[in-house]
Parts: structure tokens; sequence; C-alpha cells
């Protein structure tokens, strides 16, 4: 895409129409609180009937579907709400979808290299794959798959090509896929205009999502340099990036309306990336209202959308290790 190129975004009628009409069937409060109280296999039954059926036959048909089966199902079933919203919008519209479907094809380059590095057999890596119609296909992921060094792997990839990892040094490849995500939603968000402004300030926002990630990552294992780490930091993160205590970094995130917590909770690293979410949502839910008929409504959904499969795999979780419900409960973005 052409740096000079201006994307005037729209939303026409008949597109908005087909999405109230998948957002209407999205989890309810009240249903997170009626799968709060099942157990596994009621809440997999639940599923069956829901939205997420014809997934989930599908692994049924195959084999007696284990919890990673359903979680493979889940995430099927939110790439195939991506494909069919690309189906049914315009060519600008389509290219915002495809700019949204990078990090899920960039999850599916992360799961190679991981399982190069942790030296996982190619067919069971093969079976976490996100579905993929555009970057990445199935066939080129394959393809890597059958490499032999994780250089060759680096050698593959356009975006890498030049860049030099150490052996097995996961986090400096994983920070490099980053940074090739960054730039290239950093440069679709410079091009957006009319109602894709305020688009381009969600997609600025997660990008700041990524990179607080990564400080918290950072400060986890004890790492120095954090700066050099990071990817067009704004000013927020250059100032989180100062901090040298997560209570520090809380505080921070509270003036900027970014957190509700204290700083002084139990697991406050794993809290905060939840709050991320928690506050990206309600965002998301403001723009589903007011912004009907623009893009804004369609990233509304799919975030949306994303929010509820990782919901449904924690729950599911969460009753196999049997954690409490308010235990489970804390860790979901459930709406208001």
């Amino acid at each position: 895409m052409a740096r000079s190129e201006k994307l005037w975004v729209s939303f026409n009628p008949y597109t908005y129409a087909r999405v109230a009409v998948m957002k209407s069937r999205l989890l309810k409060k009240e249903d997170y609180h009626k799968l709060l109280k099942m157990g596994y296999h009621e809440i997999v039954r639940y599923l069956q009937e829901a939205d997420y059926h014809q997934e989930i036959e599908k692994r049924l048909l195959q084999r007696r579907p284990n919890p990673t089966d359903i979680e493979i199902a889940l995430n099927e079933n939110l790439l195939a709400m991506i494909t069919k919203l690309y189906k049914i919008s315009d060519e600008v519209l389509r290219k915002v979808i495809i700019a949204y479907m990078l990090r899920y094809e960039l999850r599916n380059i992360k799961a190679v290299v991981r399982s190069k590095i942790a030296k996982i057999p190619p067919h069971q890596a093969e079976e976490l794959f996100f579905p993929s119609f555009y970057h990445f296909r199935k066939e080129f992921l394959q393809e890597l798959l059958q490499k032999q060094e994780l250089q060759e792997i680096v050698e593959k990839l356009p975006f890498l090509k030049k860049k030099q990892v150490k052996e097995n040094d996961l986090f400096a490849l994983e920070r490099l896929i980053d940074e090739y995500y960054i730039e290239t939603i950093h440069e679709f968000a410079s091009q957006l205009q009319g109602n894709g402004r305020q688009l381009a300030k969600f997609l600025q926002e997660e990008i700041e999502n990524i990179n607080i990630r990564t400080i918290l990552l950072l400060i986890k294992e004890h790492k120095q340099k954090i700066n050099e780490n990071l990817v067009r930091p704004s000013h927020l993160i250059r100032s989180l990036a100062e901090k040298a205590s997560l209570p520090e970094i809380v505080a921070i995130l509270r003036k900027h309306h970014r957190t509700s917590l204290t700083g002084e909770e139990e697991n406050l690293a794993e809290r905060i990336d939840i709050d991320l979410d928690v506050t990206l949502l309600s965002k998301e839910g403001r723009l589903l209202r007011e912004n009907r008929l623009n893009a804004n409504y369609l990233i509304g959904y799919l975030l949306s959308k994303e929010i509820e499969v990782k919901n449904l795999i924690i729950l599911l979780k969460g009753k196999l290790l049997q954690v409490t419900e308010a235990q489970v409960e804390n860790l979901l973005v459930i709406p208001s």
C-alpha cells in the first residue's frame, strides 16, 4: 500500500444490518452468569447449541474432543466471522479487515517459531493455527514447519529476511514480529480519513497496549533496557518505561483512565493485562453506540467477538482446573 494513499472509510446500511444481527448473537452479561455456574461438559453442550455448533460438531465427528480441540473450534468460529464480514464489505472496509486479520496471522508465525524452539512435531503445531485467507496461507506455514533451523524460518519471512536472530532467542524474535505488526498498523492508521479517524485512534491505543504488555513482561523477567524493546512509544509509554515497579505503573494507568486497579492487588501483572482489555471493551461499546454507520461499528463487533472467545477459553480452562467461580469471574471481560 503506497505511503501517500488515503483511505476514506464509510459504512453502508447493508453491512451495518448484517453486523447488527451478528452483534445481537454475542453472549450477554446474564449468559456469563449462567456459564459460571455450569461444569466443563455443560458449557461445551451449551456452545454446541449456540453459534459455535458447526465448529464443535466438526471436532466431534473426528474424535472425542479434548480441551485443545474445543479451543481450536472457538478460534475457528472467530475467524469464520471475520471471513464472513470480509465477504459482505466493500473494498475499503476489506482493507480494514485485512489489517485486523494480521494479528492472527502473525500468531501463526509465532506458533511456528515456538514449535521449532520447543521441538514440537509439525503436525501438532499445525493444529494450533488460526485459519488464514490473506497474508500467510496454510501451505506457506506448512513449508515453514519443515525447516530445520530457526534462521531458515527467518529467511523465509519477508519482514524478517535481513534480521539476525540468536539461536532459541524466542523473546527477541517475538519482539521483531510485534515490531512488524506495530509498524504495519501504524502506517495503516495514518492513512485513514473521514470516519476512519476514530478507528485510527483505536488502533493507536492497541499499539500502546502491546507496548504496555512488553513493559510488564520485561519487569516480570527483570530485564534491562526496556526502551530498546518498545516500538513507536507514545508519551504515556515512555513514562511507564521509566517506572521500576508495577504499583507505579498502575498509578499512571489510573491517571489516564486505563485501569481501575489500586496497585495492591495480587497477580498484579495479570490483572493489568485484563484491565487493558476491559478499557478497550468499554471504548468499543461507545464505538458501537455512537458510530453505527462507519467502520468503528465493524471493528467494535470484531473486538467483542474476540473477547468472547477469550472469555470462553478462560471459562473452560478454569472449570477443568477446578478454579472457584469467583476466581474465574475475575479473569473475564464481561459486557455491562
